[in-house]
């Protein structure tokens, strides 16, 4: 059975017309709306303890909540605003779009949202109580702790998994363009039905918006956050020891791989947006049987290094999915990564990486 494409209402018009069910772009609206009330139901159904004070929070008429925080007979009450990405790009768009912001909520805060909220001086709280607010005379700071920042469990079915991160790769690879569902699928090698539902989840998700046969995405910087937050390396990994010039090391284990091997990591970043000096690399291989043959060689070499000097650092070898190398580009005779995936790399590499990282975004990709 087939699902009965939704075209625009041309009777719709979206400031006046509230929920009009004929309209892909209201159903847009309508799906953004809901995320928003069921974050702002959460809460509001389940009181919010925090340290040493109380919250209360009551929904007005209008949709938004009004927030009162007490703190040892000190309170202030503040308009809040539901956040339902809870990434930097999302909130410095929120801060952007309003006069005076008092108070956002968001369901979790990542390391990279604190920072923004910190560096914007803007009040925020979680599900948990965490986060800032501070005002004249009044001062609430308890930042959530590890365990609070640990990003929820991805699913085999979540846009961000192994195959799935390849329509997101593709996305971030022109962030203007307006996509077709085939392009996607030709240039990503994925079937258009597991497209479709990647597509389908983002768009749910707000991260892509959808014009009639065309996909968009909304906020490149968010959709590239939320990536890197919840993006994991590959399980399956060689770490090989090297002495002497990173780059002729790494340049040596590539073309043991062969073609199927891409660079990623501090070397990578040195190469096309130099930052800090790399004393690692990353390499994705998507060919098992040299892979295999290179665990093999490693671990001899790890064995033999141990009774060397100390190595002057580590190339990181990982078993990885083909759309990895994607999009990707050749940088001093080396294959590299895309700028979104090297972003990623670094990012979940973090210290030394989180910095490149930065650079990478800022240099390469700008947004």
């Amino acid at each position: 059975m087939f699902r009965q494409k939704r075209e625009p209402n041309p009777f719709c018009k979206p400031k006046l017309v509230k929920g009009c069910p004929k309209c892909y772009l209201c159903l847009q609206r309508q799906n953004m709306v809901s995320r928003q009330n069921s974050l702002s139901a959460r809460f509001t159904d389940a009181p919010i303890r925090i340290e040493g004070g109380q919250i209360d929070i009551h929904p007005q008429s209008d949709g938004s909540l009004f927030v009162r925080i007490s703190i040892q007979g000190e309170g202030r009450a503040l308009r809040a605003h539901i956040l339902t990405v809870p990434y930097p790009s999302a909130l410095r768009n929120l801060v952007d779009s309003e006069d005076h912001l008092g108070l956002v909520l968001v369901e979790r805060i990542p390391a990279g949202l604190k920072d923004v909220v910190q560096e914007l001086e803007v009040n925020c709280l979680d599900l948990h109580g965490r986060g800032r607010v501070v005002e004249p005379g009044f001062v609430y700071l308890a930042w959530p702790s590890p365990e609070f920042g640990i990003p929820p469990k991805r699913s085999k079915s979540s846009p961000f998994a192994v195959k799935s991160s390849r329509i997101v790769r593709a996305l971030l690879s022109n962030p203007t363009k307006r996509w077709r569902l085939s392009d996607i699928a030709a240039q990503v090698d994925l079937n258009p039905g597991n497209v479709h539902r990647g597509l389908n989840t983002l768009v749910d998700d707000g991260y892509v918006e959808r014009d009639g046969d065309l996909y968009v995405v909304a906020d490149p910087g968010s959709l590239l956050e939320t990536w890197a937050d919840v993006a994991r390396l590959p399980t399956q990994k060689i770490v090989i020891p090297f002495q002497g010039e990173i780059g002729v090391a790494t340049e040596q284990i590539m073309q043991d791989l062969g073609p199927g091997s891409t660079l990623s990591g501090e070397l990578a970043a040195e190469l096309i947006a130099p930052h800090l000096p790399a004393k690692s690399s990353q390499i994705h291989c998507s060919d098992a049987e040299a892979w295999a043959s290179l665990e093999h060689r490693g671990e001899k070499d790890l064995k033999s290094m141990l009774s060397l000097s100390p190595p002057s650092g580590m190339i990181s070898v990982y078993l990885s999915d083909a759309g990895t190398s994607q999009f990707g580009t050749e940088v001093s005779g080396f294959s590299v990564v895309s700028p979104a995936q090297l972003f990623v790399d670094l990012y979940r590499s973090r210290n030394r990486g989180r910095q490149a990282a930065q650079e990478v975004r800022r240099r390469l990709l700008g947004f």
